[in-house]
């Protein structure tokens, strides 16, 4: 099977099947480490993620049960076995966050030279401020 890049690592699945009359009902946890690229200083680092996810599953004989739809899986009379790789996945992917940042406080790049800033100064000359502006850069100095 192909390597998936953004989960590199093993991914933990712990699962319980409780198996009713007329379906059964899937609860699974999941966790695993994904691997990013800092959206600010382009440096990569994994990071911790976890997951909850409930699957149902009906037969597909059970009355009114037509075709499948967001609340449950239809379960032909023939298959033998429950694929669930695909929800254990699509748990994974809805808590990746939207902004990857290696660390809360990260610097980022430096707009002038491109240097991390993580490092320490670049050593880029500072530009002069328009003194109209001047107060806000002050209100900006504050809130840090």
């Amino acid at each position: 099977k192909e390597k998936m890049t953004l989960f590199p690592h093993e991914i933990f699945v712990d699962v319980e099947i409780d198996k009713m009359a007329d379906h059964f009902d899937i609860k699974g946890h999941v966790s695993t480490q994904a691997h990013y690229v800092c959206d600010r200083c382009l440096e990569e680092f994994d990071q911790n993620l976890e997951s909850a996810f409930r699957v149902y599953i009906v037969h597909k004989l059970q009355e009114g049960v037509h075709e499948e739809n967001d609340e449950y899986r239809v379960l032909d009379e023939h298959e033998e076995s429950i694929e669930i790789a695909g929800d254990v996945v699509e748990s994974l992917l809805l808590e990746v966050p939207m902004k990857h940042v290696c660390k809360e406080n990260c610097l980022g790049l430096c707009p002038t030279c491109g240097a991390n800033l993580n490092l320490g100064p670049c050593g880029c000359k500072q530009e002069a401020i328009d003194p109209r502006w001047e107060k806000l850069r002050q209100l900006l100095i504050n809130d840090k």
